[in-house]
């Protein structure tokens, strides 16, 4: 099953990335969690984007920053079609149509 990538860019000691990956793993989201502590090519890559703190949400073409909730259950919901479409035969699950959804359902 191709999944869409999601990324959480993180610190230690960041409230903000404990939560938006707990409402992640609630809603039996995977993504990767990476500490830009540690990895100096993910911090310049946040920054890049335009990013001065984390956490960094990335998920196809589009990323935020903060603890969003509305982006969070956006996302879960995007994820959680992506896959009921591609159950029923339809693969729509690309970067584009993941961002399509969360568009709509964060408006």
């Amino acid at each position: 099953m191709t999944t869409p990538i999601i990324t959480i860019y993180s610190k230690p000691d960041c409230q903000q990335c404990t939560a938006t990956a707990r409402a992640l793993d609630k809603g039996d989201v995977p993504y990767a969690y990476i500490d830009v502590t540690q990895r100096p090519d993910a911090l310049t890559f946040i920054q890049e984007l335009g990013y001065k703190a984390v956490p960094v949400v990335v998920a196809g073409d589009m990323h935020w920053g903060g603890f969003r909730p509305d982006r969070v259950k956006a996302l879960i919901r995007a994820y959680h079609d992506s896959e009921a479409r591609e159950a029923s035969g339809e693969n729509d699950t690309e970067p584009a149509a993941v961002t399509a959804l969360l568009q709509d359902g964060a408006q």
